[in-house]
């Protein structure tokens, strides 16, 4: 007997091997370009302010945001480069902190 995909809590797939029928896809495509397109106006009225009480207001997560947007090294996950540049992010929101 084939093994049907169930739907978790949270509306994900409990079953891995069984990809999502193309509406889902679709529709999560749809979401995402909306979501963009809404980040998108909120950055245009908001943008500079925002980022500027952010940094005040929230060093930590201003460092977490920046960290999360610059490109990752060439090599991936576990290089010498991508642990440095981990720590020294790390010692820069300790810092800021105190």
């Amino acid at each position: 007997m084939a093994k049907s995909a169930t739907r978790t809590d949270n509306g994900l797939r409990g079953n891995k091997a069984e990809p999502a029928s193309p509406a889902e896809e679709d529709a999560r495509g749809r979401l995402s370009e909306a979501f963009v397109a809404a980040v998108l106006d909120d950055f245009q009225t908001h943008g500079k302010a925002a980022i500027e009480t952010m940094r005040t207001d929230k060093p930590d997560q201003y460092f977490k945001v920046v960290a999360a947007i610059l490109p990752k090294e060439v090599g991936g996950e576990g290089n010498s480069q991508s642990e440095s540049r981990r720590l020294v992010i790390q010692r820069r929101i300790v810092h800021v902190k105190n």
